[in-house]
């Protein structure tokens, strides 16, 4: 693997644990909330573990290596402040928004290869219907 598809799979590795990440988040908020909107949150880490499962794919193109996602996550809950979240916290979009910013960038890192970005964009669209904030820049 060349230093170009290197930086593509650890951009990808980083969506993949970032949307792990949410999909945990919004798992968590469900319980807390109203039933509306707790079908809400059920549906969106639904999509999230979908969205992740997808860029698994996308690694897995490159013969490259996805992290284990159960080490990744128990590191992420064992460190102070690990992954946190709450209904308040969806409420006010902090984590959508973070979410959104790290696909929005890496659709537009011009260090990721154009077939990578396009990747990233389908998978995103495939589960979320539309782009993050800016699109892609080719």
């Amino acid at each position: 693997m060349n230093h170009s598809q290197a930086y593509d799979v650890h951009v990808l590795n980083e969506l993949i644990v970032m949307a792990l990440n949410s999909a945990g988040v919004y798992a968590e908020a469900a319980p807390e909330s109203d039933k509306p909107r707790a079908r809400f949150f059920e549906q969106r880490a639904e999509a999230r573990i979908q969205l992740a499962n997808r860029l698994q794919s996308e690694v897995l193109a490159f013969d490259g290596r996805w992290e284990n996602v159960d080490l990744i996550l128990a590191a992420a809950y064992a460190k102070p402040g690990g992954i946190q979240g709450t209904a308040a916290d969806i409420d006010v979009g902090y984590d959508e928004h973070a979410f959104m910013d790290r696909f929005d960038a890496a659709i537009n890192d011009r260090r990721v290869s154009v077939p990578v970005r396009n990747g990233i964009s389908n998978a995103y669209m495939s589960v979320h219907g539309e782009l993050p904030r800016d699109g892609f820049a080719a």
